[in-house]
């Protein structure tokens, strides 16, 4: 799963134009309530359209789904956009001080140990894709 996941976020950063936004992702086996809440009142998402090309699309300043969480099942389809995520703070949890991180990183990081979550991961232009599972990053890439 990890090389799927790095595999999306690779195609999206591949096709992303000069105004990526970046993107958070949660793969949800949909056997728990996840902690989200929509931003956006309309879908985003578009049935005759990949995963890869919908997450592209959204993934633009100038979209109004670019923002938040995006909710993947384990397949990786698209069953959710634009997701506020608000897991709860993990104290004791590992995080590399080494290099930048804001708060979908922490999100992310943090998400990866709610039930139900079986990966979270992120791209943003600075940082780079990161993928986490139980509340560790098990890839990183820089860009």
């Amino acid at each position: 799963m990890k090389e799927k996941l790095n595999n999306l976020l690779s195609n999206i950063i591949d096709r992303a134009s000069d105004d990526f936004s970046g993107i958070g992702l949660i793969v949800w086996n949909g056997r728990h309530v996840l902690p989200i809440f929509p931003m956006r009142t309309a879908t985003g998402i578009r049935a005759n359209e990949t995963t890869a090309e919908n997450l592209t699309r959204i993934s633009t300043l100038q979209s109004d789904f670019h923002d938040g969480f995006h909710v993947l099942a384990p397949d990786l389809a698209l069953v959710k956009v634009a997701q506020y995520f608000s897991p709860p703070i993990v104290h004791g949890i590992s995080i590399n001080r080494d290099r930048g991180f804001g708060g979908r990183y922490l999100a992310a990081l943090f998400g990866s140990v709610v039930s139900g979550v079986e990966f979270t991961a992120i791209a943003t232009p600075s940082l780079g894709i990161a993928i986490f599972q139980h509340g560790q990053e098990i890839y990183f890439k820089g860009l």
